[in-house]
């Protein structure tokens, strides 16, 4: 989402020959790619090992196979995650709304998919929308984005 935004205003950066502030926006973009690819590193590893985590037959094995790592641990990881990516839109709505105070012909453009971003941002990953099931497989607490995310 955050990725889709900066991409079209790195064109229009572009196109209205801004060269010093193409170049602050341009850093600031790889430097959120940077992290989007971090989350998404974190992520994959936390499924890959679940599902590794599932196939075992017992507690013990898990524990053995895979040096005491436990459900709680999993679970805080998710909610790392979580609040990573919420911090990550955050920032490309801060930069998104400083460069409209900078550029204001730039204003038209981006008005509507800034408050667009916003509301997906707050609807999608705010803390109200995360819950904690009773119970997860081999003890712990499950947390989940909830449904009416």
């Amino acid at each position: 989402m955050e990725n889709f935004s900066l991409n079209f205003l790195l064109k229009d950066l572009k196109k209205l020959e801004k060269a010093e502030l193409f170049e602050k926006v341009k850093d600031l973009y790889y430097d959120n790619q940077k992290l989007t690819n971090k989350v998404h590193a974190l992520e994959n590893l936390i499924l890959e090992y679940e599902k590794k985590r599932e196939s075992k037959k017992s507690k013990k094995d898990r524990i053995a196979n895979y040096e005491g790592y436990k459900t709680e641990w999993i679970m805080t990881e998710k909610i790392v995650f979580i609040l990573k990516r919420n911090k990550l839109s955050m920032r490309t709505i801060e930069i998104v709304n400083e460069l409209l105070k900078i550029e204001p012909s730039l204003n038209e453009i981006y008005k509507d998919k800034v408050r667009t971003i916003s509301n997906y941002v707050y609807n999608t990953y705010s803390l109200g929308f995360i819950k904690r099931s009773e119970k997860a497989i081999g003890g712990g607490y499950k947390y989940e984005v909830s449904p009416q995310a």
